[in-house]
């Protein structure tokens, strides 16, 4: 059997005046053998009261319902608009012609302006796109050995394959060496002090022309030239332990400007001299170590 639907609030309903002079008048002609006036007055109470309470509760489950149906309604409606829009751009996209390639564009020249004396080295194809790509690179690719193996490479690339790259939107074809690390890099913290001081001014460099922030360059060149003055270098072995650091910290700075989330990155200019120690200890620790086991 179907559920008659309530279409008036049942919450606005009042209980008749059962105790009016009138009401009771009329209930005593109906009384029946053995009730009382009170009794009839009461059952009527409480059947009012049951039926009140019942429909109370079809209208709550009606309302609810109702707002369920609504709710379904307006998402369908929202994914029909959705599927439809879509459906739109694809024929527009369809009917609009593909977009000119763009013509790579050229500097103007300057009357009377020579070669540079000295040439800046070119690090490696992969180390420059590393750099405008904003990602950690090792510092090998910057030192003299690193860019004398770059040049020698440069010269194979003709025979060597290609591979696609999306460039400015576009899919270009590439040397795969470009986009292939050294096989001879070497760590930052096996190089030397002085190949760490070489690379780092053609690093900075390149970072420069890659777009970096001038805040980062900054901060960077903070850091080597901090750690270039620092009393730590004096010291037997301080130079391993400052290699060490900067090898670390810079690593660190790099995976954290990568990092998801809107944190501000430590400024790695600023020396930690309680880590650098560290380091240092580290490095006697090791050679005692060694020591010993040769003994």
């Amino acid at each position: 059997m179907t559920e008659v639907r309530i279409e008036r609030d049942p919450n606005t309903e009042v209980m008749p005046d059962y105790d009016s002079e009138l009401m009771r008048t009329l209930l005593q002609d109906r009384l029946k053998d053995g009730e009382t006036l009170d009794q009839v007055i009461q059952g009527l109470k409480d059947s009012w009261t049951a039926e009140h309470q019942e429909r109370l509760q079809q209208w709550t489950a009606q309302q609810v319902a109702g707002g369920e149906n609504a709710e379904e309604q307006r998402r369908r409606e929202e994914e029909e608009q959705r599927r439809l829009e879509g459906q739109r751009q694809r024929e527009e996209d369809e009917e609009r012609p593909p977009a000119p390639p763009k013509k790579p564009k050229l500097k103007g020249l300057a009357a009377n302006k020579p070669v540079a004396t000295v040439s800046t080295p070119r690090p490696s194809s992969y180390a420059l796109n590393k750099l405008k790509a904003f990602e950690y690179v090792e510092l090998y690719y910057f030192t003299p050995e690193g860019c004398k193996e770059a040049s020698r490479a440069d010269r194979t690339t003709s025979n060597e394959a290609f591979t696609p790259t999306r460039l400015d939107d576009q899919l270009v074809l590439q040397p795969l060496a470009a986009h292939k690390p050294s096989a001879k890099v070497v760590p930052d913290a096996n190089l030397t002090w002085t190949q760490v001081s070489l690379a780092k001014t053609v690093l900075i460099k390149h970072m420069q022309e890659a777009g970096w922030p001038e805040e980062h360059l900054t901060a960077l060149s903070t850091l080597y030239y901090e750690l270039d003055s620092h009393a730590m270098r004096q010291r037997e072995h301080g130079e391993s332990a400052v290699v060490q650091y900067q090898a670390t910290v810079r690593r660190q700075w790099h995976d954290e400007l990568k990092a998801p989330g809107d944190e501000e990155v430590f400024d790695i200019g600023l020396i930690n001299d309680t880590k650098l120690e560290r380091f240092y200890t580290e490095i006697l620790q090791e050679m005692q170590l060694a020591s010993n086991n040769s003994s």
